[in-house]
């Protein structure tokens, strides 16, 4: 049960890292310019986070953008194994309504264990 919570803060830690490092020149090159640099990156880098998320999200409205995306998921994220799996279950979670055929089922073991598979 704790292990999802430890891999989805450790997979944020290092998307959180990569921004910090992004948003550390930005930063520096404000100061170039004239602006005053900031004193704290670290926001700096969640704003960068938001804006790029927010921009990913408007690109992926237009019909280019989802044809992107779609080859992104199949070339890129489909050969990892247990992709497919996460993924349809979360969309039967969420109730989407293009469900394929997989429905998850979840077990409870006589001492009382629960396993979603």
């Amino acid at each position: 049960m704790l292990l999802p919570v430890v891999v989805v803060f450790h997979l944020l830690r290092q998307v959180f890292q990569v921004a910090e490092a992004a948003a550390r020149p930005i930063a520096s090159a404000f100061s170039k310019v004239g602006f005053y640099e900031p004193k704290f990156p670290v926001l700096l880098a969640i704003a960068l986070m938001l804006i790029v998320s927010f921009i990913l999200g408007l690109l992926m409205f237009a019909t280019w953008g989802k044809t992107a995306g779609r080859w992104f998921e199949s070339a890129l994220l489909m050969p990892f194994p247990g992709y497919r799996a996460i993924k349809l279950i979360t969309k039967s979670m969420v109730g989407a309504e293009e469900m394929e055929s997989f429905k998850p089922v979840l077990i409870v073991s006589p001492n009382g264990q629960k396993e979603t598979v």
